[in-house]
């Protein structure tokens, strides 16, 4: 974070600094977009429980690999890539524009990405894939 409008003040004997921070707008939230005024976004979630052993492994993939490979094919406008606080389950949000979309990817991009994830993790990896349409972001 850029501290170029931090204003450093003393308490006790601790120095601190106090930054004024930006709320979003709604439009900003996660990338999400209007179209005529109403939110209009699938969110394509996949959960993913790892096998301890593959963790650092998996997370490497999906980050340097896998979830580039997905934003690469254009049909999502952002994603989010999360860890679980207990350890070996991760959640990875796709935002996508609109149903015709996801349902474009998951035809013909979705078999070779899955393919290639497969080749890599062909075991210790249990998915789940879930969609969901957003109904209103808040910020």
């Amino acid at each position: 974070m850029a501290m170029d409008n931090a204003i450093p003040f003393y308490r006790g004997s601790c120095l601190w600094f106090s930054i004024e921070l930006r709320r979003p707008a709604e439009s900003e939230i996660f990338g999400l977009v209007y179209l005529r005024g109403s939110l209009m976004v699938i969110v394509y979630e996949v959960t993913a429980d790892v096998e301890p052993a593959l963790c650092d492994d998996y997370e490497e993939y999906m980050k340097a690999t896998h979830m580039p490979d997905v934003l690469a094919t254009g049909a999502f406008t952002s994603a989010l890539f999360e860890r679980s606080l207990l350890g070996s389950r991760f959640r990875m949000r796709y935002f996508c524009p609109n149903r015709e979309t996801l349902d474009e990817y998951l035809e013909e991009d979705a078999p070779a990405l899955r393919a290639d994830f497969n080749s890599h993790f062909s075991t210790g990896v249990n998915l789940v894939r879930e969609e969901w349409e957003i109904i209103k972001a808040f910020a």
